[in-house]
């Protein structure tokens, strides 16, 4: 799965946002959970803001547009490891 959401944002990985107020038309957003707030209570405002895709762990909409993940934060981690892999840059 992560192969596959990542064909799909590789032209779009400089637009990711974790703050649905700073969301623009086409962004992509990703739904984390922080000690004071929680993503996922704005996935419908970044689907209403016309995002994207959204990568929730956690949501009760559904859209073609939402990728419901084990865990955001994991799957950001995972997905900058990916890219960094893919780009066989060293560190």
């Amino acid at each position: 799965m992560l192969e596959r959401i990542y064909q799909l944002l590789y032209n779009k990985l400089d637009r990711i946002t974790t703050d649905s107020r700073s969301l623009k038309e086409g962004d992509i957003f990703l739904a984390l959970k922080g000690n004071s707030f929680d993503g996922n209570e704005f996935v419908e405002q970044a689907l209403i803001k016309k995002a994207e895709f959204v990568i929730a762990d956690k949501t009760t909409f559904q859209d073609n547009r939402i990728f419901v993940v084990p865990n955001s934060y994991i799957f950001l981690i995972d997905l900058a490891k990916h890219h960094r892999k893919k780009l066989q840059t060293k560190v």
